[in-house]
């Protein structure tokens, strides 16, 4: 039975990254748009270095995809615990406490996200003036 459980849990984040895939398989033929014009700017001798600001929020885009995922196998792991508790009380406090630590965690990670996003709004204003 556990062993059902663990086996639905890896499905479940496979198949998070179906629409993961279809971004990628939309960036792969950006890419080589993007390749194309590189290889045009670099025929040509324009710079085609890429910028901070960019990269970072490629990092912070991948951490929040990575960080949602997790959220979601560890939502599907405590509610199937709190489903095969039997009655057992123990089981049911500890996966309920479970699910409240994952949401804190979430609404936590999300006004991380807001506030680095305002932040970088504010300094790119700033920069840009």
């Amino acid at each position: 039975m556990k062993t059902t459980g663990i086996l639905f849990a890896v499905i479940m984040a496979l198949s998070l990254a179906v629409p993961a895939q279809a971004a990628l398989l939309n960036t792969v033929k950006t890419g080589e748009l993007m390749n194309n014009v590189n290889n045009l700017a670099t025929q040509t001798e324009y710079n085609t270095t890429t910028t901070v600001d960019s990269t970072i929020a490629s990092i912070i885009r991948i951490a929040m995809s990575f960080l949602g995922s997790i959220f979601i196998i560890l939502m599907i792991i405590a509610g199937m615990n709190w489903m095969r508790a039997q009655g057992n009380e123990e089981v049911v406090k500890k996966s309920k406490e479970t699910i409240i630590n994952l949401i804190i965690g979430l609404i936590v990670v999300i006004a991380a996200f807001a506030l680095s996003s305002f932040i970088g709004n504010v300094f790119a204003n700033l920069l840009t003036r």
